[in-house]
Parts: structure tokens; sequence; C-alpha cells
């Protein structure tokens, strides 16, 4: 689980680090590379949160499922139905754009604040309640940390080639 979110926050770090950038223009290969950091993260988010028969489920995970939810509810200021508005439209866009290009004609690509927030909680929970010591070798095991360290990465590349804001 902690992989999942370690995946998640790269990607969306890498995405934000460069969509700035690459709004006034770009090479069609860094707005290419650019959108598959936002499908990335979304299918990395789905995992452990949207995917109810999913193995990797946080509720497959969590033995106290309840007091997780309500606990990550009130930590992103949602209701359990804004929350499952939120996991449609996140399986949605991968469902509909990614997976398969469905019939719908306008691409909604979610906003990612929540979805954030969600997986902060989710990777804090796993990392003090639920992980042990070997578990989580290697990975990181503050998720802000990791996010600052991606987007730092990102923007030195970025500006490496020439993409400045």
């Amino acid at each position: 689980m902690v992989l999942l979110c370690a995946h998640f926050a790269r990607n969306i770090a890498y995405y934000r680090a460069g969509i700035g950038r690459l709004k006034k223009a770009g090479p069609q290969f860094w707005i290419t590379a650019n959108a598959n950091f936002i499908d990335t993260a979304v299918v990395e988010w789905c995992k452990p949160l949207g995917d109810v028969k999913g193995r990797h489920f946080w509720a497959n995970v969590i033995a106290d499922t309840s007091g997780f939810e309500s606990a990550m509810l009130g930590h992103v200021g949602l209701t359990a139905a804004e929350f499952a508005a939120y996991i449609d439209e996140m399986r949605t866009y991968r469902d509909k754009f990614l997976a398969h290009l469905d019939d719908l004609r306008v691409m909604a690509v979610p906003f990612l604040d929540k979805a954030k927030a969600v997986v902060e909680f989710y990777h804090r929970r796993i990392v003090l309640h639920k992980a042990e010591a070997g578990d989580i070798a290697g990975l990181p095991v503050d998720l802000a940390d990791h996010y600052r360290h991606c987007f730092e990465e990102a923007t030195v590349v970025y500006d490496g080639c020439g993409l400045r804001t």
C-alpha cells in the first residue's frame, strides 16, 4: 500500500511541476509525458481507494474500516456521499478515457487535491499503524516530503530542457 501511495505522489508531483510550463507550449513529447503522469496518478489512486472489489482496496487492509473512513472523511472535509461521488469521478476518468475511449466527448480530468489529501492520510495511517519495519524498507515514510522531492526533481529536469515558467 505504501508503494501505491508513493507512485501516486510521484506522478502527481511530476504532473504539477510540468503543467504550468506546458500550458504556454512545449514539445509534444513533454505534453504527452505530462499527461501520462496524471493518468498514472489516477490509476494508482483507484487501486487502494476506488476499487471496492480490488485486492488493494483500503477496506481489505485496514481492520477498523468505519473508524478509518470517518477519520479520513473528517481529514479531507468530505461527507460519505461527496467522497462516493469523487470516487465515481476518478473511476469515470480511468474507465472512460484511460482504459476505454467511450462515447463521452469531453474529457473531465479530476481535480486531484482531494485525491492527494486522501492518499496522504491513508499513507500516514499505514506507516504508523499497519506496516512492519521490513514492509516499508526503501519506501517513503513521509509522503509530503516524498512529493516535495519529486516536484523539485521534475523542476530540475524541466528547467534543464528549457521549459521554465
